[in-house]
């Protein structure tokens, strides 16, 4: 999964420690982690910020999420709720967005 990592970093349980070892992702590390450790650091630059997670499930476990699911045929009907929970964060990524040439005088 990725996207706004305020929103991502909800669905998260666990996270990538600095020593690459899988460490629980508790409510002041996910604040530590939003605030001032990296999002907001990126932010003073005006880089967007990416948040990449992922979730490991057996086989068993997905062949039965994608059973209650209709195989996944029909978006409206996946249970995205099971399929996005319990997530590892991977990492945040910080992306440069520069202003396309001729924006200041559209927006003027």
């Amino acid at each position: 999964m990725k996207g706004a990592p305020e929103i991502v970093i909800e669905r998260c349980d666990s996270f990538f420690a600095e020593n690459g070892k899988v460490k629980d992702l508790d409510e002041e590390k996910a604040n530590a982690i939003i605030g001032d450790e990296v999002v907001r650091k990126f932010a003073r630059k005006s880089y967007r910020t990416l948040l990449v997670a992922y979730v490991d499930f057996k086989e068993a476990e997905w062949n039965e999420l994608k059973e209650k699911s209709n195989n996944f045929e029909k978006p409206e009907e996946i249970d995205s709720d099971a399929i996005e929970s319990g997530l590892t964060m991977v990492g945040i990524f910080g992306l440069m967005d520069p202003l396309r040439p001729g924006i200041n005088e559209a927006v003027k």
